[in-house]
Formats: structure tokens, C-alpha cells, sequence
């Protein structure tokens, strides 16, 4: 994936080759809300690009985050191939975003998270709850 077009949030320690790219998460760093006590938590390495309208981030975990219009999804695949909702909610905000990959440590002494097989591709989902 050509990273070219993202930008970081903070400074922190990265490399890419052909495979992905690896970020270093320093210790006690978080993006958390607290549902018991509201209490919010932005600081860790983001690296992100600015994406309008819909979209879907990829990368070989298996995760994808798609988005259509004010829906965005969370979808996990076993083989890559087949796509399963995990979560679903209405969010209404601006066309254009931060799309990109947080790496967080929010206990422990931090280390290196790596990303495999990123895509990011400026497109509509058909289905947004099957991820197709």
C-alpha cells in the first residue's frame, strides 16, 4: 500500500516494507471513553488520511471498518474472504475524516503493532451489513 497521503497525530517510531507497516505504541497510550465514568482517552500514534465520503480500511487481521454515508461498520473474516458484521451504528458526521490505524498500549511497557496487508479503498459497500 503506498502510505504517501497519511499523516501521523504525534511522533512516534514506524517502518513499512511490502508486507504492512509497524508502529510503535508507547506505554499508556489509549483511545478509550469510560462507559461508567464518561472519562476520555486520545493519546496514541494514529496514522491517518483524509478520506471523503465512503470507504473501506482493511488489513490482514481480518478486520475492516467500512463506511456508508452516516453507517459505519465493523466486519471480522476468518478467510479473508467472507466478511461478518461485528458492529453497526448510525453516526452522523462531515463528509470528510480521519480514516486510519491507532496503535495503543494502554497497560504494560508498549511495543511495536503490526499492520499486514492495509487497503483503503474509496468505495460503497452493496451490503454494509454483510461487508460486501
Amino acid at each position: 500500500m503506498d502510505y504517501s497521503n497519511f499523516k501521523w497525530n504525534m511522533d512516534t517510531e514506524s517502518t513499512s516494507d511490502e508486507n504492512g507497516i509497524h508502529i510503535y505504541a508507547p506505554e499508556k497510550t489509549n483511545y478509550f471513553v469510560n462507559p461508567i465514568d464518561g472519562s476520555v482517552e486520545t493519546y496514541a500514534p494514529f496514522f491517518y488520511q483524509e478520506v471523503e465520503g465512503d470507504f473501506v480500511l482493511r488489513s490482514k487481521v481480518w478486520l475492516q471498518l467500512a463506511r456508508k454515508d452516516n453507517v459505519f461498520a465493523v466486519h471480522y473474516s476468518l478467510d479473508g474472504e467472507n466478511y461478518k458484521m461485528a458492529r453497526i451504528c448510525s453516526l452522523p458526521m462531515q463528509k470528510k475524516i480521519q480514516v486510519g490505524l491507532a496503535a495503543q498500549s494502554p497497560v504494560g511497557k508498549g511495543g511495536v503493532r503490526h499492520f499486514e496487508d492495509v487497503v483503503l479503498e474509496q468505495r460503497t459497500l452493496c451490503d454494509i451489513r454483510g461487508g460486501k
